[in-house]
């Protein structure tokens, strides 16, 4: 039986062989270039895929029937002996599977210990490329140190330069004149340059600093003598006010006094109004004595309020004889003048030819100002004397 192929129209084999899952049969070849063309089979046109394609293995059946007749003729002693040789083949094949398992076996041991020996190997590279990796650290670390010692040799060997024009620098400043001859003799053009210019930036620095410091003395010198007038004055401030202090002590004892006195005068009077004979005890208090600053202070609002008037003629008179002082006066105080001033008759021209007389007021009495103490800021130079003050203002 031939089987045709519709894709190429040809006879199938048997051994490429292969069919669709709709049943119809193509060359295995034939039907897998058409699948990637079309997923449908060639012939109904049904879905197919390269997965659902199945492979078929015929035989032929006269090849079997030849194959049959052919072991009926055999003999059965040519079926002994083909029955040995097959014996001794399969066992000569299990010989040698043995064999081959035995050396595989053998192989496999190799291959472990290969691979051990692999394994110690690349752990051993491994360990390598580290201690390679941290000594190419170090040596980068080690050639940095090397470049800043490198740079550090240099800067020492600039500053030995440095410190040796300085020695030279400072012998001719301060050596005598034999040895800067000997330093300028020796050195080259190059150096004295380099001394000369030293020397001049080393003048101007001290002729800069000078200035300064002049300046600064100046200031200072300022300063203290600001300070010493203000010290003066506030010396001068606190000797007037501890006077003024001494005159308001004064001032106020004289004034105890006086309101001592006053009382006294009061509780007695009082007593001698609710006695019933009051009039010996009213004329024991017109007796007793007055007090020298009320007397005093009587005598002045008497002056001030009953002003004399005299002419110009007879200004050499003798005054008249003043009243006696009786107590109402004494405790009832005077009304003076409205502007407080004194005046007196005089005589003088008119204006048409003659002469006429007239009052003629006398200046008004600057009042004493009272004296107010403005306490000023406390400065170190004068905390002393402040503290006493403030001490003696206590009292």
């Amino acid at each position: 039986m031939k089987i045709g192929c519709v894709i190429c129209a040809g006879t199938v084999q048997k051994d490429a062989f292969a069919a669709a899952p709709c049943g119809h049969a193509f060359h295995l070849t034939c039907l897998n270039e058409w699948l990637k063309h079309q997923k449908t089979c060639p012939q109904c046109r049904e879905s197919c895929t390269p997965r659902r394609t199945l492979r078929l293995y015929l035989e032929d059946a006269n090849t079997t029937i030849n194959m049959s007749s052919q072991l009926d003729q055999l003999s059965a002693q040519d079926l002994k002996e083909k029955l040995q040789e097959m014996e001794s083949l399969s066992k000569e094949k299990d010989e040698a599977l043995k064999k081959a398992k035995k050396e595989l076996e053998e192989i496999r041991q190799e291959v472990t210990a290969w691979q051990a020996q692999c394994d110690g190997a690349q752990f051993k590279i491994e360990k390598e490329k580290a201690i390679s990796e941290s000594l190419k650290h170090k040596l980068k670390l080690v050639q940095s140190e090397q470049e800043i010692l490198k740079e550090k040799a240099k800067e020492a060997t600039e500053l030995k330069e440095k410190v040796h024009t300085l020695e030279r620098i400072e012998l001719l400043l301060s050596g005598t004149r034999d040895e800067a001859h000997e330093v300028i003799f020796n050195s080259s053009s190059t150096s004295l340059s380099n001394y000369v210019i030293a020397l001049k930036s080393e003048y101007d620095t001290l002729n800069e600093r000078k200035v300064v410091l002049q300046r600064e003395k100046d200031k200072y010198l300022r300063e203290v003598t600001n300070l010493k007038h203000k010290v003066r004055s506030l010396n001068m401030d606190l000797q007037s006010a501890n006077s003024d202090v001494l005159t308001l002590r004064a001032d106020l004892q004289s004034a105890e006094v006086e309101k001592d006195n006053l009382r006294k005068k009061v509780h007695l009077l009082e007593k001698a109004l609710e006695s019933p004979n009051s009039r010996t005890t009213l004329q024991r208090i017109l007796e007793s004595p007055m007090p020298e600053a009320l007397a005093k202070r009587q005598k002045l609002m008497a002056n001030d309020c009953s002003p004399q008037l005299s002419t110009g003629k007879d200004e050499n008179a003798e005054p008249a004889a003043s009243k006696p002082i009786s107590l109402t006066e004494a405790l009832v105080p005077v009304r003076k003048l409205n502007n407080g001033a004194t005046s007196t008759i005089s005589s003088g021209f008119n204006g048409f030819g003659g002469q006429s007389m007239f009052i003629k007021p006398k200046a008004k009495a600057q009042a004493k100002k009272p004296f107010k103490f403005a306490p000023r800021a406390i400065t170190n130079d004068n905390s002393k004397q402040t503290k006493l003050l403030a001490m003696k203002l206590k009292f």
